[in-house]
Order: structure tokens, then C-alpha cells, then sequence
């Protein structure tokens, strides 16, 4: 055998593993804040030796790091092209499945929390790619005549994010399960074109 067909040393990383510590980290931060994590704890849950844990993740919070990153990569929205109503469902159905059903979801909400007070954490959570996902499904609706055009995009954005944190972190109440359907009445009835103004841009 040739260099260049020679194999690499050491066992190749083992993905169940890395699976089993994203969960295990999600699990334990749904029940306990960020400074209280113990990075022995995701370990014991996710059934990996430590050594295995840190040779992933060499500290806590590039563990965290590494959740976010996953979090935001594998959950919410992709939106395709629909009718502004029925993308907004679907965002607020999301959410409502995320932040009232997951683990992952509540923990991001618990990060979100405790990154008031956290420069290094808050600098973790960045939305921004999110925020240009909605933005831009928002704008597409303008250009079908189906949003009125002053709308304030951003605000919009706001509610579409803002509500399913503050039930959890401030109301620690569990969500109704039409909330999402109300929700999207509401803001319907603030960013659509009436009927009688409805014009399509070409």
C-alpha cells in the first residue's frame, strides 16, 4: 500500500457519540441554568467516558458552543415560499413544538435567560441568521401584494420570536395549545393587505 493510500491513525470519531453528548446537554440545561452545568453530568447522561467528552469539547463553553451551533443548524423555520399566512403558522408551530415539548427548546430558552448577565453566552446566541430567514419570508409577502408594504418588518419579527421565551422564562406557563393559531390571527390582522387593496406586484 502506497502513502497516499495509507489510512489515518486511530479509531474514526464515533457520530453516536456526539449525538448522545448534544442530548445529554440539551437535558440537562432544560432543568438547570448554564453557571449550575457540570460538564461530568453531560457525560454520566450521554454514557460517554469524560476523556471522550473533552476531547470533543476541551471546556464548558465550547460544550455550549457546540450545542448552539447544532440547535441552530437542525431546528426552525426553512421556510419555503407560501402564503404569509400559512408561513406564519408554521413558524409559530415550530416554536410551539420546540419551546413546549423539547428539551433542546427549553434550554435555549434557559441559555437565553442567563445571557442577560453573560457576555460570553450572549455572544453564543446569535439569531441573526433566524431574524434574515423571517425577514426575507416577510418581504416575499410584500412582493405578492399579500403584506401592506409599511409594514415594519422588524417588529414583526419580534413577535414572531419573542412570545414563546417569555411564556417560559417570565410566565413559566405551559402553552395553550391553540396559541399558535391565535397568534397568527393576530398578527394577520396587523400586516395583511385587505382584500379590497390586495394588488400583486409584477
Amino acid at each position: 500500500m502506497s502513502q497516499l493510500e495509507a489510512k489515518p491513525f486511530g479509531r474514526p470519531r464515533n457520530r453516536d457519540h456526539d449525538r448522545k453528548i448534544m442530548e445529554a446537554v440539551f437535558a440537562e440545561l432544560a432543568t438547570r441554568p448554564y453557571s449550575k452545568l457540570s460538564v461530568d453530568d453531560v457525560a454520566r447522561r450521554a454514557g460517554v467516558a469524560k476523556t471522550t467528552l473533552y476531547r470533543r469539547h476541551p471546556t464548558k463553553l465550547e460544550l455550549i458552543r457546540a450545542a448552539v451551533e447544532e440547535y441552530f443548524a437542525t431546528r426552525l423555520f426553512a421556510l419555503t415560499d407560501r402564503d404569509i399566512g400559512e408561513v406564519i403558522l408554521d413558524v409559530l408551530q415550530q416554536q410551539v413544538h420546540e419551546f413546549g415539548h423539547t428539551d433542546a427548546g427549553r434550554a435555549m430558552a434557559n441559555l437565553a435567560s442567563e445571557a442577560i448577565g453573560d457576555p460570553e453566552l450572549h455572544d453564543l446566541l446569535d439569531w441573526s441568521d433566524k431574524r434574515n430567514e423571517l425577514r426575507r419570508a416577510i418581504e416575499r409577502g410584500i412582493e405578492r401584494g399579500e403584506v401592506r408594504p409599511d409594514i415594519d418588518i422588524d417588529v414583526v419579527v419580534d413577535v414572531l420570536i419573542a412570545v414563546f421565551p417569555y411564556r417560559l422564562i417570565v410566565l413559566q406557563e405551559p402553552f395553550p395549545d391553540d396559541l399558535a393559531r391565535k397568534l397568527t390571527a393576530l398578527i394577520l390582522d396587523g400586516v395583511r393587505v385587505s382584500r379590497g387593496r390586495r394588488s400583486v406586484r409584477r
